[in-house]
């Protein structure tokens, strides 16, 4: 069979030139879009008038129990303005089902669409993989997608008419878990790619969040049925769930009993804890998951390939105090893990950058079982990571399909983020398993 490819971060490299990159930026994946439907709106104020928000405010990272400039301290640090204090910006309505992408309310729920899937043997052989959508489940996922966006205009998108290339993170990351959960993703209206290097990013960031906000309360109150659940998001949806989780879960009891686990994956050092801690830093009582049963915890991880360390803190706002952490989802508890079926879409909507990963495939996703393994390593720049590395067996046939050594892989300049696209995919199944043993005792 010809061979498929992964083209991961279209565009990128062609803009790379044109980036001055202060900080390091969170993406997941690309999409073509122009700058025309990346106009900024105007933060709304507390009263739902706009007005001007003050660049800076938030730090984009740390909201209770965090640090200001004197360090780590015991008590919160505030913008002062949030999204949830003031009207939509967007004036969004989500109880429009072209709003949702996936669960009860969508027009057209993606996430129960079978993928098709190949997995390949260490000898070689070839296995139907497809996974369907379980007929019941005991508990829902709410999923935040990544920037896809490549706008280089500072704002928020206004329109959804780049479809395909949300869907490209949804079925590659979301859908698969509709074998364990019910999954409800909402569009929103999210910041440009460009707005993390703008003096406004916060601004932008948290008008994304009044959607994500809006969404989530509209699932809670008509959707979930009082059900437990799961938050689940890379990237710029893990930016929204470290709002989420701090402002509206964290202090609301009730909520908060109801979140079983969150999967803030890909937060390139917006998610922090104290030095040597496990809890503190972005939030103020969730704490980091240790074990594989526990509940109310978050599983957090930046991936980077062996050999291929993070060189920066990315979005780390003091890393001589705070840590970005890794938990392995394979072995919380720390330690070498052997990733039981890492899972690569294998087609992507804009195949405009290959990093040079071919799949001797042509369904939509290829899953290599006990081919790849993961563990936590401390960076030494205040980012731990999960560093991945390819460890066949004695006679296992297979090769390495992931060119780690491609520019849109890489830890250094000019994007720092190291194999940030593929976060979801390497440790797919013990993803999949943490939020499968958590729903099998309830």
């Amino acid at each position: 069979m010809k061979p498929s490819r992964l083209a991961s971060v279209a565009i990128l490299q062609r803009r790379a030139a044109v980036l001055v990159l202060a900080l390091p930026i969170g993406f997941a994946w690309v999409s073509s879009c122009s700058s025309d439907n990346s106009v900024p709106p105007a933060a709304p104020s507390a009263d739902g008038s706009v007005d001007a928000v003050a660049p800076g405010s938030d730090s984009g990272r740390v909201d209770s129990g965090g640090v200001d400039s004197g360090g780590v301290d015991s008590g919160p640090v505030d913008s002062g303005l949030h999204a949830e204090d003031a009207a939509n910006p967007f004036s969004s309505n989500y109880s429009d089902p072209t709003m949702w992408l996936c669960g009860a309310m969508a027009k057209h729920d993606y996430c129960l669409d079978v993928q098709s899937a190949t997995e390949i043997k260490a000898d070689g052989t070839q296995v139907d993989a497809s996974a369907p959508p379980a007929t019941s489940t005991k508990i829902d996922c709410f999923y935040v997608y990544p920037t896809v966006d490549l706008s280089m205009t500072a704002g928020n998108r206004q329109t959804f008419d780049n479809l395909p290339d949300i869907l490209d993170p949804l079925l590659g990351q979301a859908a698969p878990f509709s074998q364990v959960c019910s999954v409800f993703a909402p569009l929103y209206h999210q910041a440009t790619i460009g707005t993390y290097q703008d003096p406004k990013r916060d601004q932008y960031l948290d008008a994304a969040y009044a959607d994500v906000l809006l969404a989530f309360r509209y699932y809670i109150d008509h959707l979930s049925n009082g059900r437990k659940f799961v938050l689940m998001g890379h990237s710029q949806g893990s930016h929204m769930l470290r709002r989420l989780i701090s402002r509206e879960v964290e202090t609301n009891p009730s909520l908060l009993s109801r979140m079983v686990l969150a999967l803030a994956i890909g937060a390139v050092g917006d998610l922090v804890v104290p030095k040597g801690a496990i809890v503190g830093g972005s939030f103020a009582s969730v704490p980091l998951c240790t074990t594989a049963d526990q509940t109310g915890c978050v599983i957090t991880f930046n991936s980077f390939a062996s050999g291929h360390p993070p060189l920066v803190a990315l979005l780390n706002p003091d890393a001589s105090t705070l840590n970005a952490p890794c938990t392995n989802p394979g072995a919380l508890d720390g330690g070498l893990t052997r990733l039981a079926g890492s899972v690569f879409p294998t087609k992507v909507h804009q195949a405009v950058v290959d990093p040079g990963s071919t799949f001797p495939v042509t369904s939509a996703l290829a899953v290599y079982g006990d081919f790849f393994t993961g563990e936590c390593k401390p960076g030494p720049t205040g980012l731990d990571y999960f560093e991945v590395a390819p460890a066949p067996d004695a006679g296992d046939t297979r090769t390495n399909p992931i060119n780690f050594d491609s520019g849109v892989l890489s830890p250094g300049a000019p994007f720092y983020l190291g194999t940030h696209l593929l976060d979801y995919t390497f440790p797919m199944k013990e993803l999949i398993e943490a939020v499968r043993t958590r729903a099998s005792k309830l």
